[in-house]
């Protein structure tokens, strides 16, 4: 009876014209609407239109495939510029081209509501570290949604914020770009199955770039002509990022030492700033991987890591580099002892060499540029750290998204503070309160990345993520470090991992004392058992 009730029910809902179309209809119906709205759209509509449809599908799909997007996104980063340069070359138009520059934030976006949906499915809690990250991106929105509020308004000496939308989105997804991917890679179960294949995909993609650096410091006019005519990067530049370049004819970079001109390679990223610092969490993950000798591949990729390290001269990179391998000999369990001493004679072989560079460059020689010109380079970090904290004194709530280096020099905005410090930079951009957020953040990392490695001690991504942390944190102190795209997002989602993999240890059950479980016997048994071994009582006869 039961059954033909709900046969029925069911019967009456499908006759009810409640269904969704047929696909036969829906699919005729399809081209009369893309008819509809190519025939009656505006310029540019379609575009626009497609765009938008792209970037959802593109959500759905890294939402329902997080760990494959996440190494996808750790495998592309350093190669963005020439897979957009070539595309541009191979006739994409600059409208399809320009919202592909935006793949990474696509990424990034679809892994947070994948971390979101398994929070509230398991119930959890935001803890410090959390509340501090959600606090430091509710503080940059605010300054990207009212910009007047906080900013002082235009004076004769004075322009205010940068009032162009697009100047100031640019900004907000690089300043909290990294910190939503660290709170994605956090909370995404999914991510859990992919932590090996993570730090195995950075590594050989960190070689890959040094092996780029160590072709185009040995062979540089051959690097050049490719870049220039294959890639036509410049030509990318001016017709897509709008920056026009300073020679046409040669992108490298140079830098005079003992009175010589030396390229300083600036790899897949053509920037030697850009490229140092990301392959400080390559090398990370490498030599964590020889002091735990996990894998004997490893010690020829991070050779050419440190090698193409030294070969960018970028001192903050390198400083950076020194901290790593600091950390990294440091004894801790999973470590042996051999692998410890084999790395710090590596480290203080490469001391040995970096004297004579630093000696003979006097450690203030640098430039940019094919010039003859050198500049005193410590000098020039020294007056922008001061100048970062006179604007800091100026401007106590910052002078708004868009003033930090990189953009506000993309966009030529005249109120552009560059202190050569990545915390000053934070302040004279979004303000002291921000500022302090930002830092009270790096700090409480940093602890939680140390008992992170302590309790998930057999998990190398856990050691590797702090000592790469460590290296970029000391490496802000001399330049912007976290708006190099390639570098923040690569180590705030190891970290974000590393997190991880200590709070699953952490949730997984105590084993039980190992016991023997003995059945007690029953009163049926004991009586059976008295009666088969006890034995009649004989009479006492005296002896004799």
């Amino acid at each position: 009876m039961l059954e033909r009730v709900v046969q029925a029910s069911q019967a009456r809902l499908d006759t009810s014209g409640l269904r969704w179309p047929r696909p036969a209809t829906t699919v005729w119906a399809l081209p009369v609407a893309v008819y509809y709205f190519v025939r009656h759209s505006q310029d540019g509509a379609l575009e626009r239109g497609v765009a938008v449809l792209l970037a959802v599908g593109a959500l759905a799909l890294v939402r329902r495939h997080p760990g494959r997007a996440l190494l996808v996104l750790l495998a592309l980063l350093p190669f963005q510029v020439v897979i957009l340069s070539y595309l541009l070359k191979l006739g994409v138009p600059e409208a399809v081209i320009r919202p592909l520059g935006s793949w990474r934030d696509l990424i990034i976006l679809g892994l947070a509501l994948a971390a979101y949906r398994d929070f509230v499915n398991a119930g959890r809690r935001l803890d410090t570290l959390d509340k501090l990250a959600l606090g430091y991106i509710v503080l940059v929105t605010a300054y990207l949604l009212m910009p007047d509020v906080f900013v002082r308004g235009a004076t004769d000496t004075f322009l205010g914020a940068p009032k162009d939308w697009e100047t100031r989105l640019l900004a907000y997804r690089i300043d909290i770009g990294f910190v939503l991917l660290f709170l994605a890679a956090r909370h995404a179960t999914a991510l859990e199955h992919v932590r090996d294949r993570a730090m195995r995909v950075v590594i050989v993609t960190g070689a890959v770039v040094a092996a780029v650096a160590i072709y185009e410091f040995s062979f540089s006019s051959s690097w050049n002509t490719f870049a220039i005519q294959t890639l036509q990067v410049p030509l990318y530049s001016f017709r897509v990022l709008h920056t026009v370049p300073a020679d046409w004819g040669d992108i490298r970079h140079y830098v005079f030492i003992g009175g010589s001109k030396v390229v300083r390679p600036g790899t897949t990223f053509f920037d030697p700033l850009h490229a140092a610092f990301y392959l400080l969490a390559p090398l990370a993950c490498g030599v964590e991987l020889i002091t735990r000798n996990k894998a004997r591949w490893a010690l020829l990729t991070t050779s050419l890591i440190a090698v193409a390290l030294l070969m960018t001269n970028v001192r903050s990179a390198v400083i950076g580099a020194v901290v790593i391998v600091a950390v990294a000999v440091r004894q801790r369990s999973g470590r042996t002892s051999a692998n410890r001493v084999r790395v710090a004679t590596l480290l203080a072989l490469g001391m040995l060499l970096l004297v004579p560079v630093a000696a003979s460059s006097g450690f203030s020689s640098r430039s940019s540029q094919a010039t003859d010109t050198s500049d005193d380079s410590t000098s020039a970090h020294l007056a922008g750290f001061w100048n970062g904290v006179h604007a800091l004194g100026d401007d106590p709530l910052g002078r708004g998204l868009g003033t930090q280096p990189g953009v506000g020099d993309r966009f030529r905005v005249q109120t552009k503070v560059t202190s050569e410090d990545a915390y000053l930079q934070v302040g004279n951009e979004l303000g002291i309160p921000t500022m302090i957020v930002f830092i009270i953040l790096i700090g409480v990392l940093l602890r939680s990345l140390r008992r992170a490695a302590d309790i998930a001690w057999d998990v190398p991504l856990a050691s590797a993520a702090r000592t790469a942390a460590w290296g970029l944190v000391v490496g802000g102190l001399f330049l912007h470090v976290w708006l190099y795209y390639g570098a923040s997002f690569t180590m705030w989602g190891l970290a974000g991992m590393a997190l991880r993999a200590a709070e699953s240890r952490q949730l997984e059950p105590t084993p039980a004392p190992y016991r023997i479980d003995v059945p007690r016997p029953t009163a049926v048994a004991v009586d059976d058992l008295v009666r088969r071994t006890s034995r009649p009582l004989r009479p006492f006869a005296p002896p004799g």
